[in-house]
């Protein structure tokens, strides 16, 4: 077995990484060559030939890690000192008052403040208006919740993943609220991995 002391990105150039998968009875085998991302970890490798063949397995990103490695370099995803104002959930490294995780579940770019990735609130042309809530569902491995209160203290679930998910096309979620609500909010709420 080798092991890999920091996470990060090898790259497979010139030759290529030669790689068998096996899973039961069925097997295959690859070259890949540039850049791939590996995590900290022991991996089991068996070597073969004279020219050295490896056997490896890793785990691969979840949606939200390999997203992280679109954007940010792989020195700043090995740097913990960085979780907080870079590359954690909460960070928000272009200072827009959108932490990473939202802008990974909103279908927003975490590195340019653009204003157009956040969900937006109107009222519609009903009568009376009604409150409506839109945004991008950009992710299928996060829960969607939207909610509606009165009051600030007590809300209602309104829809759970409402619409498709698209890092395009907007889902729009109608309030009807109570016919004596004099105030009504509502909010987007996103759980996930």
């Amino acid at each position: 077995s080798y092991g890999v002391a920091e996470g990060g990105f090898y790259n497979a150039e010139p030759n290529g990484l030669k790689a068998g998968v096996t899973t039961g009875a069925h097997s295959t085998d690859s070259t890949y060559n540039g850049l791939y991302s590996l995590a900290r970890g022991t991996f089991p490798a068996t070597a073969t030939g004279s020219n050295y063949s490896a056997d490896v397995r890793f785990v691969p990103f979840t949606p939200l890690q390999a997203w992280c490695a679109d954007y940010f370099t792989s020195t700043e995803l090995n740097n913990p000192a960085l979780e907080s104002t870079v590359w954690g959930n909460l960070a928000d490294p272009d200072a827009d008052g959108v932490s990473n995780l939202l802008e990974y579940a909103l279908g927003g770019d975490p590195l340019v403040t653009s204003g157009t990735d956040i969900p937006v609130c109107a009222l519609n042309s009903d009568t009376p208006p009604k409150l409506t809530l839109t945004f991008l569902r950009a992710r299928a491995d996060l829960t969607y919740l939207v909610q509606a209160s009165s009051d600030l203290a007590i809300w209602t679930d309104l829809a759970t993943n409402p619409g498709a998910v698209s890092p395009t096309v907007p889902v729009t979620v109608t309030d009807t609220p109570p016919p004596d609500a004099a105030k009504r909010f509502v909010r987007l709420r996103i759980t996930g991995p």
